[in-house]
């Protein structure tokens, strides 16, 4: 009488990483039969998750079945699938003529870190003490306080150690974050800071994710300067009507050819500073778009003054529009002037009607237009989606689709923004204007003084008025009695 013997499973087990290639040996998948350590022995996978098996020889294509002999000779690994599903499976060992039931593996697995939070709310020149609610990771394996954060490609700020004032930091722990004792410290530029964020638990890496920057302008000089007292205020306005209604008139040419050509120099800056395709964009697109759209919406105040700040920010939100639009696929290039000019000019026409309700010359809008920005950069840029909804529509949708769109991206616009600002010409126009906005700061003060006191004058000459029309009456009834 003969004997069928099962063979017997003595190693069934993995230690495994997210989205390692472990290459399998007997500690892994081993087994005999009669007591026999044979070569022959087949292993058949089932029910697999979180990965697949492969021959060395021929990756990327999953087996299900394989020989003690293969994994002796170091041909089978497992590939973890790089998600963070534990691996799973069973295992049936056949000698040719008995099989083993399935059994299943014991895994040993070690998944990245999760990065949970990675954003920065914070206001140009000023510093930020980091939180978890700012910064924070999970990890299955590690305590959370271990988990080490790198931060690189840091731009227009750092981070650093309270302790340690004016020193960069790139390298830190939670532990750190959870202290209160890190923060991130802005360079007092215009422009938002930018870094990315990997965590590692001291055997794996997340890839590098950039973080969520909530950047806002400072504007407590404008807050301040509003608060001044308005009966002081009204006595200088008062004083200085007269000169200030003639001084007005002779500074309103100045000021605004100043304006243009802070905003034609910013045009060039960008335009120089840029490279190949990029330098095209802002030659022939930018520009003549952005002198367009300033001639349709009225984005000066008093005077036609305009600001350093507002003028540099007008532009970034016409990049932002046209970006907008070039991800629709609009072709913001055409080979035909006239075809270049129907796009400007629609976009354009497009920005003013999304930006600028329709309004009477007697309408309170109209009038404030005077001395107001019809809109403000800030709104300009936050409505780039729908005013390249509207000009698509409007150039006729899918009709307007280029065959070759010019690929401009985000990055390269915000290098070419941060070289220009950086710069020193640029600083230098920054120092200039500085001492100017000042100067118009008090120049607005007063004309809204004037302002209050027109209103003055004009509800006494009311009143005077109508005194004037009830002596007449008075002076009736009296000859009747």
């Amino acid at each position: 009488m003969t004997f069928n013997v099962l063979p017997v499973l003595l190693s069934n087990a993995l230690s495994v990483q997210q989205g390692q290639t472990l290459i399998l040996t007997s500690n892994n998948l081993s087994a005999t039969t009669a007591g026999v350590f044979s070569g022959s022995l087949t292993f058949t996978v089932s029910s697999v998750t979180g990965g697949r098996f492969e021959f060395v020889s021929a990756p990327s294509g999953a087996i299900t079945s394989f020989t003690q002999a293969q994994i002796q000779a170091g041909s089978v690994q497992f590939v973890q699938d790089g998600s963070a599903t534990i691996p799973n499976f069973s295992v049936t060992v056949s000698d040719g003529n008995t099989s083993t039931l399935p059994m299943s593996s014991t895994i040993a697995f070690n998944a990245a870190p999760t990065l949970v939070k990675n954003q920065l709310s914070i206001t140009e020149g000023e510093s930020h003490i980091m939180t978890p609610d700012d910064l924070s990771a999970t990890d299955d394996h590690t305590e959370t306080a271990d988990l080490v954060f790198t931060a690189s490609g840091v731009s227009h700020g750092h981070f650093e150690d309270l302790s340690l004032p004016g020193t960069p930091l790139t390298v830190f722990a939670q532990q750190k974050i959870s202290g209160g004792d890190l923060r991130f410290v802005t360079d007092g530029s215009l422009v938002a800071p930018f870094y990315n964020i990997t965590v590692n638990d001291g055997s794996l890496s997340t890839t590098p994710t950039p973080a969520i920057v909530n950047f806002s302008p400072n504007t407590a000089a404008e807050t301040a300067a509003e608060s001044n007292n308005t009966v002081r205020n009204a006595i200088i306005g008062g004083t200085v009507s007269g000169g200030i209604g003639l001084g007005f008139f002779a500074l309103r040419y100045g000021i605004t050819h100043y304006g243009e050509n802070s905003f034609q120099n910013h045009l060039n800056k960008r335009s120089s500073t840029a490279t190949g395709e990029l330098s095209k964009f802002y030659r022939n697109i930018i520009e003549p778009l952005a002198k367009q759209v300033f001639s349709e919406i009225k984005t000066t105040k008093i005077l036609g003054y305009r600001s350093e700040r507002d003028t540099i920010e007008f532009i970034a939100a016409i990049e932002n529009i046209v970006i907008a639009l070039g991800r629709k696929g609009v072709e913001l290039a055409p080979k035909e002037e006239h075809e270049k000019l129907r796009t400007i000019n629609e976009l354009a026409r497009q920005t003013k009607k999304v930006l600028v309700p329709p309004r009477s010359c007697l309408s309170t809008a109209y009038c404030k237009s005077f001395y107001r920005q019809d809109v403000t950069p800030e709104q300009m840029s936050d409505n780039a989606e729908t005013i390249a909804n509207a000009t698509f529509d409007a150039l006729g949708g899918a009709a307007a689709v280029a065959s070759t769109p010019l690929d401009i991206s985000d990055v390269e616009m915000q290098t070419v923004r941060s070289e220009v600002f950086d710069s020193k010409e640029g600083q230098g126009i920054s120092e200039r204007f500085a001492t100017i906005e000042k100067r118009f700061e008090i120049l607005d003060t007063l004309q809204s003084n004037v302002g209050e006191l027109r209103k003055v004058v004009e509800r006494l000459e009311t009143e005077a008025s109508k005194e004037s029309d009830r002596r007449p009456l008075i002076a009736s009834s009296s000859i009747k009695l």
